[in-house]
């Protein structure tokens, strides 16, 4: 129920004189707003929890960067929100994406500088 509603029915609660009802109503409330959601933790059984601080960051890059409403970033596929917060990370220079291909160009060019280096020590001697 949303708060509005609550407080409508704490209010009609309070008219038939029954204000235990009302703060047991209350403090219920209270206590499920506090609750930390279900989906922060494995359903396994002795399984360690899923890091909370990552799915609250992409729910929080997702709202700031994209506009999205919470609801938005709820609602929205896991694997969607993971590739939506990696192409924010990208377009701001804060990542990127390497195919295979130039992951094996950059380890030949890597090997390529150390043959070199290695010759130039040999030609050269070791400076100290």
């Amino acid at each position: 129920m949303s708060f509005l509603k609550e407080i409508k029915f704490l209010r009609v609660i309070g008219r038939f004189r029954r204000k235990e009802m009302a703060m047991l109503t209350f403090v219920d409330y209270v206590t499920k707003a506090l609750k930390e959601p279900n989906l922060f933790f494995n359903k396994v059984d002795d399984a360690k929890p899923m890091s909370m601080n990552n799915l609250h960051y992409l729910k929080i890059i997702l709202m700031l960067k994209l506009h999205m409403t919470k609801e938005q970033v709820m609602d929205m596929p896991f694997g969607e929100a993971i590739y939506d917060v990696a192409a924010v990370g990208e377009s701001e220079g804060a990542c990127g994406f390497v195919s295979d291909s130039h992951a094996a160009a950059g380890e030949a060019a890597r090997r390529n500088h150390e043959k070199r280096q290695a010759e130039m020590v040999k030609e050269n001697g070791e400076r100290n």
